[in-house]
C-alpha cells in the first residue's frame, strides 16, 4: 500500500469517528437549526448589498455635481466638444 493511500484511509477513519462521536443525536432538527441562521445571513447580505448600492448612487450624484461644477467654471474656449 502506498503512503498516500494509507494516509487517506486513516484520515477518512478519523473524520468518520469525529462525525459519529461529535455529531448531533437528533438528525431531524439539524436541518431546521441550520436554516434559521442561513436566512439571517441572507438578510444581512441583502441589506449590505442594498446599502452599497445606495452609497454608490449617492457618490455618483456627488461626482456628477462636482464634474458639472468644474465644467461650468471653465472658460468657453476650453471646453472639449462632446462633453
Amino acid at each position: 500500500m502506498s503512503r498516500f493511500f494509507l494516509g487517506f484511509v486513516i484520515g477518512a477513519l478519523i473524520g468518520a469517528a469525529v462525525v459519529i462521536l461529535g455529531g448531533r443525536n437528533d438528525l431531524d432538527d439539524s436541518g431546521l437549526t441550520l436554516r434559521a441562521p442561513a436566512e439571517g445571513v441572507r438578510a444581512r447580505i441583502a441589506g449590505a448589498i442594498e446599502a452599497g448600492r445606495a452609497a454608490a448612487s449617492a457618490r455618483e450624484r456627488e461626482l456628477m455635481a462636482e464634474y458639472r461644477s468644474r465644467l461650468s467654471k471653465r472658460p468657453a474656449g476650453d471646453r472639449q466638444p462632446g462633453l
